[in-house]
């Protein structure tokens, strides 16, 4: 069995629920076995499912979680901390969402895949896929 390659950011799993130019298809080509997300990511999903008060939202996430493993924070709090800790030393600060969510993936030996680079670029350590 192959093990874990990707971790989706929230915004590609957005663009997954709206269909956006590209994304399915790039999801097919890596392959849903090799792709997970993070709790976080799933936090944020059901944060604005919750605030729209949309059945459908809520539908697309349990969608998601048949399709796609989900890890938990747990074991990276010690690599957010040292992470988040260097940033400020350096005045560049990132929001606490997208550094939980990097954290999981430097862990775990993933390729964070996102549309958003500007929210990771600063954090070492972290590999990237820009889907844009």
């Amino acid at each position: 069995m192959e093990s874990l390659k990707y971790l989706f950011d929230t915004c590609i799993l957005v663009d997954i629920f709206r269909g956006k130019g590209g994304v399915q298809e790039k999801v097919q080509e890596i392959g849903w076995r090799l792709s997970c997300t993070a709790s976080v990511c799933l936090c944020e999903l059901y944060a604005g499912a919750f605030k729209r008060g949309r059945e459908v939202e809520f539908q697309r996430i349990e969608w998601l979680k048949s399709k796609i493993a989900c890890l938990s924070f747990d074991n990276s709090a010690i690599t957010y901390g040292r992470i988040r800790a260097e940033l400020e030393k350096q005045g560049r600060r990132i929001e606490d969402m997208d550094l939980l969510i990097a954290s999981i993936a430097i862990d775990n030996d993933l390729t964070l895949v996102t549309g958003n680079a500007g929210h990771y670029e600063r954090i070492p350590g972290l590999k990237l896929l820009v889907w844009d």
